[in-house]
Order: C-alpha cells, then structure tokens, then sequence
C-alpha cells in the first residue's frame, strides 16, 4: 500500500529490497524489513541511503499479519487471501512471540535511531489508513518525498484525493504499482488504474497470553519513555497501542473469569445433582425397606388370622 501511495504521490518507481521489479538504485524509496532476521536485507548500498519513512503498527496486530504471510506462503496460498486459523495461530505464537516482539523492536528504534528527525518521516500504520488522519499524513510524507533530490510530487492540495483513491479506495479496489500486470479487464479512476483488492478470510481475533500481554506493553513502554521528546504521531501512537493492549488483555481476564463462573456453576450442577441422585437413592432405600416391613407386617396379622380362626 505504501509503495502504492508513494507512486501515485511521485510519479516514480518504488523498489524493495529484495528487487523484486528488477529495479535497485533508479527509484524513488526502497521498501525494507531490516532488520527483521528473516524477512529483511540490509541493502549493500544502505550507507548511501540518508532518509527514511517509517512506518509501524501497533505489534498486538502486526505480529498476527506477519503470521498470515507465513501461513500463506508455506501452504502457496496467493497472498491476503486466508487467515490462519485460530489453533494454527495459536501454535505459532507460543513458539514465536518472544522473537517476534523482541524484531518488532529492534526494527523500530534501528530506524529512529539511524535517522535524525529531520531526516524522516514517523508514522502510524493506524493514522495512514484513519478516514480523518490518513489525508493529512498523505500530505505530510508528499512534502516529505518533494525534498528528496530529483523528485517533483503532486501539489499538496491532490495528496487527500490520491490518498483517498489508493489508501481509502471506494468498493473494495486495490490501486496496482509497478511490480504488478495489469489485468485485461481493468477498469480506471480517471487516468489510475485499479482493480479488486482481495480481503483475507477466517478468524480476525487475535488474543495472546497475559504474559505476552505484559512483555507487549513493557516493550511499547520502553519506546514510548525512550523517545518521549519526540512528540507528535510517535508518541501519540505508543500511548494508542498501550491502551489497546491493555484493553484486549482486560477482554481475556475477563473471558477467564467467566469461564471459571461457568466452571463453578458446571461443578456445582454436578455436585447438586450427585446430593439430588443420592437423596433419592436413600428415599428409595426407605421405601423399599417400608414396603418389606408393611408386606412382614401384612404377612403376621394373616398368619394370626388364619391361628385365631383354628
């Protein structure tokens, strides 16, 4: 999406790092994971590279999102199709999470650190796509990109509409970049085409264990008391996350608590109906031993009939 944004807003070619549209310097920006061990790579020329746009997401969410991806490409399932379900997901996240969230990190404060705030742009997964944030965030990374050298972008009064059609596009279309065909049948927004975008299926919710809960919000705290000074978006975004956490781990407590009601009131039914079972396996008892007594009792008055009678 974001490499779709910046070709709209630009007019350039974006690449990534893997160069997977055969284009490695001659681009506008280079998309990059590092230095996540395993779905990123440090470029060869990176030492030339003196700006950056960051752009990270909460990691109660883009850990399950990573996961997808993984899910995805090891079953050659196209990607953003499938989610993964809830015990596979499950699964992974226990043997993964530390790892995960230690990257996530890692990868944050590598960026923050290598440039100085002059030197890029910080921004919120959750403010590119908000429907009142996202336009304005547009404009921002447009008057961003323009004092990069060589790169004329938009007049910054179009970066809302553009952001609109390529971030908030209208029913459920994708806006194509470089890297991709384009279809026979495709249709156009004014003079930029699009096409369907494909929306993942399956179980949305994600929950975690109350520790992952708790390394999740001492980690975000972490950053948010280490770049404090920054202020804006950055520090705006950090408190976000620490709420949202905080709330999904309340929703667990609260799920754990209703279960061990349920549990309770599941032992206690038993127990009543174990205490109902052997009361009336003692009134039957007495009945029983009634009825032999009233049957002996019945049995003696005729035999002493039948005696006084002779």
């Amino acid at each position: 999406m974001t490499w779709n944004l910046i070709e709209a807003l630009t007019g350039l070619v974006t690449g990534d790092e893997w160069y997977s549209n055969g284009r490695i310097k001659d681009v506008v920006s280079v998309k990059t994971h590092w230095p996540h061990p395993t779905n990123g790579r440090e470029l060869d020329w990176a030492d030339e590279v003196d700006r950056a746009f960051l752009l990270f997401r909460n990691p109660m969410n883009a850990i399950p999102s990573f996961h997808n991806f993984i899910y995805e490409n090891e079953r050659k399932i196209p990607h953003h199709t499938e989610r993964a379900p809830t015990e596979v997901w499950e699964h992974w996240r226990d043997n993964n999470f530390d790892n995960q969230i230690t990257y996530w990190k890692d990868h944050f404060q590598f960026w923050m650190d290598r440039h100085s705030p002059d030197k890029r742009i910080v921004v919120p997964y959750e403010h590119l796509i908000d429907r009142i944030q996202g336009p304005t965030v547009a404009q921002e990374l447009n008057t961003f990109l323009g004092e990069g050298p060589g790169v004329t972008p938009i007049d910054n009064e179009s970066a809302p509409c553009v952001w609109g059609t390529v971030v908030h596009y209208q029913d459920g279309h994708k806006v194509p970049n470089t890297r991709s065909v384009l279809p026979k049948n495709m249709t156009f927004v004014g003079s930029y085409p699009i096409w369907p975008a494909s929306h993942r299926k399956g179980p949305k919710e994600r929950l975690y264990t109350r520790p992952q809960y708790e390394k999740m919000i001492q980690t975000v705290g972490d950053l948010e008391r280490r770049y404090a000074s920054e202020g804006g978006r950055v520090v705006s975004a950090l408190k976000m996350y620490l709420h949202d956490i905080e709330a999904s781990m309340q929703t667990l407590a609260e799920r754990e608590a209703m279960q061990v009601a349920e549990n309770e009131d599941k032992t206690n039914e038993e127990k009543s109906n174990d205490e109902n079972s052997d009361e009336s396996q003692k009134e039957n008892e007495s009945t029983s031993k009634i009825t032999e007594e009233e049957a002996k009792e019945k049995f003696d008055d005729k035999n002493e009939e039948e005696s006084v009678q002779r």
